[in-house]
C-alpha cells in the first residue's frame, strides 16, 4: 500500500513500503516451509527428511530462507527494472541499417549533422544552406551513390526548400524552418524537408494518403528537440513559417508523424505544397538504407568516401547496455544466496545428526546423504528464488500501479536463471560437498 501511494516519488513511503515488505517475507518464509514440507509427503524419504528438518527447526530455517529470498529479490528487481528501462528507451538516432550523408560547407557547425540532429555536443541544425555549385551537388551525389553501391544500399535524396522570393542574407540563403513563438518574436525549431515518396515511406506512410491532406507532416513537441535554454524561451506550441518572404505565418492543420528514428527528417512539407508556395528544394543529403545492419568496416568506408567528397555521415549511436547489469546482479545473488545456504545446510546437518546415524546404521550410502544434502540446498535456494522473485514483481508493481506496463517485457531468461538455475547449482553444491561422512556422524555420542 505504502509503494502504490508513494507514487514513486515520496521517499518516506517508499522507505515504509520497502521495509514493509522484507518484514513480510520474513513472516511469510515459515508457513512456506509448512507448506513445502507437507508437499513433498509422497517423496522419497531422502527428500522428505530435509523438508521436516526445516519445518522442524523453522526458527532458524525460516531465517534463512528470508535471507535467500532478500537475496535473490534484489537482483530480480535490478532484473526486471532493467529490462523495463532498455525496452522503453527512444529507438535512438537511425537504426543499425540506415546511414545519413550530409552535405556542409565549413561555414556550417562541426558534428555530426548540419540540418538535424540530437547529439548534445552539436551546436544545433543550420538554417542556412551550404555555398556550394551545382556541380559541387552532382559531385557529392556521385559519391553518395558509391557509398550506397559499397554496402548494397538504398539511396533516398534529402531535399530541403527554400523560398527563391526571400532576400539572401550576407551568411547566405535560408532554408524555411518551422518556428515557434518566443516572447519577443519567434525560434526555428526545425528545418522543413520536402516529403519524398521514399521519405514516406521510411514513416510507413503511403504517399497517395497525403495528397488530399495538409501540406505538412511533422513529428509532436518539436521544441523537446532543443537545448534547455531554448526550449524555456518558447511560449506556445503554435507553429509558423519563418525563413520566407513574408512574416511568420501560422503553418494551419498539419498531420502528425509517429516519432520515428530522431535523425530522420521530422519535418516535411509534401512537393505539392512546396510548389503552391514558390519554393525550391535544394538537396542536402541522402539517407543509406541497406538490407542488413550496416557494421563498423562499411561504416568505416563511407566516412573515408565521405570525408573526401567534404560530406558528413551520421550512423547509429549505439545505447549502453544493460545486459552486463543484469547477469551481474544474478551473478552476485547466486555467489551471496550459496554461502547463506552454506551456512544453513550445515547448521541444519549439525542438529539432525542422530537422523544421519540412523540412516547410516541401516546401511544408507553416501548418495543418501549427498540427496540430503542437495535436497537441503535446492529446496531452500528454490523457495527462496520464489519467494524473492515474487516479492520483487508485487513491490514493484505496487510502485508502478499508475502505469504497470513499465515493466514489459518480462525478462524471462533472466527469472529462469533465478528461479531455476540458482536452485539447480545450489542442490548441484550440496550433492558435491557431502558425500564423505564426518567422523562425527559415525561414531555414536556417550551422553556422560
Amino acid at each position: 500500500m505504502c509503494l502504490a501511494l508513494s507514487n514513486a516519488a515520496n521517499p518516506v513511503l517508499l522507505v515504509a513500503g520497502t521495509v514493509a515488505t522484507a518484514v513480510g517475507t520474513l513472516l511469510i518464509a515459515p508457513l512456506a516451509l509448512q507448506t513445502a514440507a507437507r508437499a513433498v509427503a509422497r517423496f522419497p524419504v531422502a527428500v522428505r527428511l530435509p523438508m521436516r528438518d526445516l519445518a522442524r527447526y523453522r526458527a532458524r530455517s525460516g531465517v534463512a530462507l528470508a535471507a535467500v529470498s532478500l537475496t535473490l529479490g534484489i537482483p530480480a528487481a535490478i532484473v526486471v527494472t532493467s529490462t523495463a528501462a532498455e525496452a522503453s528507451r527512444p529507438p535512438g538516432n537511425l537504426s543499425a541499417r540506415q546511414l545519413l550523408i550530409w552535405t556542409r560547407d565549413p561555414s556550417q557547425p562541426e558534428g555530426v549533422s548540419p540540418y538535424y540532429t540530437e547529439d548534445p555536443n552539436d551546436e544545433g541544425f543550420s538554417p542556412y544552406l551550404p555555398r556550394l555549385t551545382g556541380r559541387d551537388l552532382e559531385d557529392m551525389a556521385g559519391e553518395a551513390e558509391r557509398i550506397a553501391d559499397t554496402l548494397d544500399a538504398a539511396v533516398t535524396p534529402l531535399e530541403l526548400v527554400t523560398d527563391t522570393q526571400a532576400e539572401q542574407t550576407p551568411e547566405g540563403r535560408l532554408a524555411v524552418t518551422l518556428a515557434q513563438p518566443t516572447a519577443d518574436g519567434s525560434l526555428d525549431v526545425a528545418p522543413l524537408f520536402v516529403a519524398s515518396a521514399e521519405l514516406l515511406d521510411a514513416y510507413g506512410i503511403d504517399p497517395a494518403s497525403v495528397e488530399a491532406g495538409p501540406a505538412v507532416l511533422t513529428i509532436p513537441k518539436l521544441g523537446e528537440r532543443l537545448p534547455a535554454e531554448a526550449r524555456r524561451m518558447l511560449v506556445s506550441d503554435d507553429l509558423y513559417f519563418s525563413n520566407t518572404s513574408q512574416r511568420p505565418r501560422p503553418v494551419g492543420a498539419v498531420r502528425s508523424l509517429v516519432p520515428r528514428y530522431s535523425s530522420l527528417p521530422g519535418s516535411l512539407v509534401t512537393p505539392q505544397g512546396a510548389r503552391a508556395r514558390a519554393w525550391r528544394p535544394v538537396p542536402v543529403g541522402w539517407l543509406i538504407e541497406a538490407a542488413a545492419p550496416i557494421h563498423s568496416e562499411g561504416i568505416g568506408r563511407a566516412r573515408e568516401i565521405a570525408a573526401d567528397a567534404g560530406m558528413l555521415v551520421e550512423a547509429r549511436r549505439e545505447e549502453p547496455s544493460l545486459v552486463t547489469l543484469r547477469w551481474g546482479a544474478t551473478a552476485v545473488g547466486l555467489v551471496v544466496a550459496l554461502g547463506v545456504l552454506a551456512a544453513m545446510a550445515g547448521l541444519l546437518r549439525y542438529e539432525s545428526a542422530s537422523d544421519l546415524r540412523t540412516l547410516a546404521a541401516t546401511g544408507a550410502s553416501s548418495g543418501i546423504r549427498r540427496t540430503l544434502s542437495a535436497a537441503t540446498c535446492g529446496s531452500l535456494a528454490l523457495l527462496g528464488a520464489v519467494i524473492g522473485t515474487a516479492g520483487a514483481y508485487l513491490g514493484l508493481a505496487a510502485g508502478y500501479v499508475g502505469d504497470l506496463g513499465q515493466l514489459v517485457p518480462v525478462p524471462v531468461i533472466h527469472l529462469l536463471t533465478l528461479v531455476l538455475g540458482i536452485p539447480a547449482v545450489a542442490a548441484l553444491a550440496g550433492w558435491l560437498v557431502s558425500g564423505r561422512q564426518p567422523p562425527s556422524i559415525g561414531r555414536q555420542s556417550l551422553d556422560g
